[in-house]
């Protein structure tokens, strides 16, 4: 009758959606970002905030390439990634590593990892959660150590994936708050669960 045609249809419905999340956390890799390190010499699927990044050719540690970004007429301009949702679950935890340097007029551009913002400041990585109620933003690695060979910094850090990050529409990884009109290039970019003791589990 009806009522068990509307029991089948629920239930069909339910392996449907079974089926795609367990299709989606079959095609989860160790690192939460795609393609960043560049090496295959194109540039998805990174995107934007700011004018469309481009491939540069000599990345960090002598690699063939990196994502650089120019035209930031804003701070938070910068390149971003969408990560898979069903890739990670609330209080899972992840080391994000990645190479930055930052260009003015075709110089090398330093910055003091003592300051926050101005002309000097250096650039930080962001989870960027779009939800249907707002967006919320939080700043999760930043640079490390001194300038390397050719103005490359190391930036690191470790965070937290939240409940309302599962619940999201959109979380994002973010490269922002390089000073206005400095390009910025990146390199060497990976978001990998660690343990508690900071190990990365892949």
């Amino acid at each position: 009758g009806e009522t068990t045609y509307i029991m089948n249809a629920l239930f069909l419905a339910f392996l449907a959606v079974v089926s795609t999340t367990t299709s989606n956390a079959e095609n989860c890799t160790s690192n939460l970002v795609l393609n960043g390190d560049f090496e295959t010499g194109i540039i998805a699927p990174w995107s934007q905030f700011g004018q469309l990044p481009s491939i540069s050719e000599g990345g960090a540690h002598g690699s063939l390439y990196a994502l650089k970004q120019t035209g930031r007429t804003y701070r938070w301009h910068g390149p971003a990634q969408d990560l898979a949702v069903a890739c990670f679950e609330p209080g899972d935890r992840f080391l994000l590593r990645a190479e930055v340097r930052m260009e003015k007029d075709g110089q090398a551009h330093l910055c003091n990892r003592a300051v926050i913002g101005g002309d000097s400041g250096c650039p930080v990585a962001s989870i960027h959660t779009v939800q249907d109620t707002g967006i919320r933003t939080r700043d999760v690695a930043t640079v490390v150590g001194d300038a390397g060979v050719n103005g490359w910094y190391g930036m690191r850090g470790v965070f937290t994936m939240y409940s309302f990050d599962k619940a999201s529409n959109k979380v994002q990884v973010r490269f922002k708050d390089a000073p206005v009109g400095v390009d910025i290039f990146i390199d060497g970019v990976s978001v990998v669960k660690v343990d508690q003791n900071l190990t990365a589990t892949s």
